[in-house]
């Protein structure tokens, strides 16, 4: 049996749990106006599911924090949402919405769990990654049974497996590239995504949102993701390949915001953590140094980018900061 010194949370598993919590406590006021307004009954169940998932990790790591004598962070409240608001976005936004997060919350649970120690933390971990799992499936497939699933492009096969017959195979500045191969269509396929469901929001947001320095960072944003869509759209045209289509015409007009400044404002600050790690998951996949230079700037400008919207929320006094070794100079 472990002693009290022993069973305490490491720092990996209280900074995972208290980024978790915060991240899904906002994730769980943003679904509510979702479930209020979805029209479709299939989909509706899906954003409750997806809710529900976020209930149950708001509901063990308080449980946690508080056996352990940590505070529980302020987070987001009901205070957070204006529930006479009307529709922001389309039934169809939404199901693309709770996919991809999905996806997401499947490969970063799995890396909170590959540090958790103690046996409580994990369970709570693995029924979540578990939860994530039938999540993808039950979206997936309501998106394919309604034609709105976006398949990466097909390769047909090849006679024989192959080598790299010398180093052109890396380059790709000047004079004739290869064909992209199947890891690199992915990692662009997948950033195009990401990027498509990062502008949707970002324009809703820039819609309705009453801070008139805000909007312009929300517009700025929505413009980088539409021309970073271009772009690698371009690759895909060039290979002849299906582009993506976008979810722009899933916003719905309207000017009354159904979430408060600082719940949109966070919002868009955790869709750009996703983003960083779709850049660098395609950085480590991508073989032509064109698009490694190409990935590499993405992730310096989504950096700045990031920076720029902290500065913006840390002056309104609306970010909320892990917990940290105690300061020795104010002994």
């Amino acid at each position: 049996m472990e002693n009290r010194e022993e069973s305490r949370l490491t720092s990996a598993e209280l900074a995972n749990l208290w980024r978790l919590y915060i991240t899904e406590n906002l994730m769980y006021q943003f679904k509510t106006p979702l479930i209020d307004n979805c029209q479709d009954p299939d989909i509706r169940s899906a954003i409750e599911f997806s809710r529900a998932i976020s209930e149950h990790y708001i509901v063990s790591i308080e449980n946690i924090f508080r056996n352990e004598n940590y505070p529980v962070p302020t987070a987001y409240s009901e205070n957070d949402i204006h529930p006479q608001a009307p529709a922001l976005f389309t039934d169809v936004f939404c199901l693309h919405f709770i996919h991809q997060g999905a996806q997401l919350g499947m490969s970063k649970i799995h890396e909170m769990m590959a540090v958790a120690v103690r046996q409580d933390v994990w369970e709570v971990l693995n029924q979540g990654a578990n939860d994530f799992k039938d999540l993808y499936q039950q979206s997936l497939q309501l998106l394919l049974t309604k034609g709105l699933y976006s398949r990466p492009a097909f390769l047909p096969p090849e006679k024989e497996s192959r080598f790299a017959e010398n180093k052109h195979y890396v380059s790709g500045w000047l004079g004739n590239q290869r064909p992209l191969n199947a890891l690199e269509i992915m990692s662009i396929h997948n950033t195009i995504i990401q990027n498509g469901i990062s502008k949707a929001i970002l324009r809703a947001f820039a819609q309705v949102i009453n801070d008139k320095k805000l909007r312009d960072y929300l517009e700025k944003g929505a413009e980088t993701a539409s021309d970073i869509m271009r772009e690698l759209e371009d690759w895909l045209i060039m290979e002849n390949t299906n582009v993506t289509a976008t979810l722009d015409s899933e916003i719905l007009p309207t000017e009354t915001p159904p979430y408060s400044d600082k719940l949109m404002m966070m919002l868009i600050a955790n869709v750009g953590v996703g983003s960083l790690g779709v850049y660098g998951n395609a950085l480590s996949t991508v073989f032509r140094r064109d698009l490694g230079l190409k990935f590499m700037h993405l992730m310096k400008d989504a950096v700045q980018y990031a920076q720029e919207g902290l500065h913006l929320v840390i002056d309104k006094g609306w970010m909320e900061v892990p917990p940290q070794f105690p300061d020795i100079n104010t002994r």
